[in-house]
């Protein structure tokens, strides 16, 4: 690996007449023009590598997508053969290690229902189970809301005429070796 060079400390010139300068301005603007000469083909040369590079790294990021998109597929379909002990669902072979696992719950609406929605039906209820849910502010305590319906605190009933519901859902592990 290329390790980078430090910048060489610069030494300023010495001049000791005006013919020196006049002399060290034509240089300068000789130096000057030759380095925007420089930058710019270094520019030109980074640009091509990026595009040429960033048109392999695309198409190989596409083929890494399709290949997880086949497995998680493939995992879905025969999830039932992942069952292990405990209900772990990993299979370790050769190549890696492929399963599937639970995401964290997460509060959603029902069709067609916003937050919003809930905020105004929620604050409709009973005050024992309003100052559960919804904030002094007054806004939704989603945490508290997923946290009960979770732990079945609410009857379903209330859980439907507010519009909401607890869902998780399951992603594919893949690990290659």
């Amino acid at each position: 690996m290329a390790t980078a060079k430090a910048k060489p400390a610069v030494k300023p010139q010495r001049y000791t007449s005006w013919l020196q300068i006049n002399v060290a301005l034509a240089a300068l603007a000789t130096a000057r023009a030759e380095h925007e000469r420089l930058k710019a083909k270094l520019d030109e040369r980074i640009a091509a590598a990026q595009t040429a590079i960033g048109e392999d790294a695309e198409s190989k990021a596409l083929e890494v997508q399709s290949i997880e998109q086949g497995i998680e597929s493939f995992l879905h379909e025969r999830k039932q053969e992942l069952m292990g002990e405990e209900g772990n669902r990993t299979l370790q072979l050769e190549n890696g290690k492929v399963g599937l696992r639970w995401g964290p719950p997460k509060l959603v609406t029902m069709s067609k229902v916003t937050f919003e929605k809930v905020l105004e039906r929620a604050l409709s209820l009973p005050a024992g189970l309003r100052r559960l849910f919804v904030r002094d502010d007054p806004s939704l305590d989603k945490k508290a809301l997923l946290k009960a319906i979770r732990e079945e605190a609410i009857p379903d009933t209330v859980r439907r005429e507010l519009g909401v519901d607890a869902r998780q859902e399951e992603y594919a592990v893949i690990e290659p070796a």
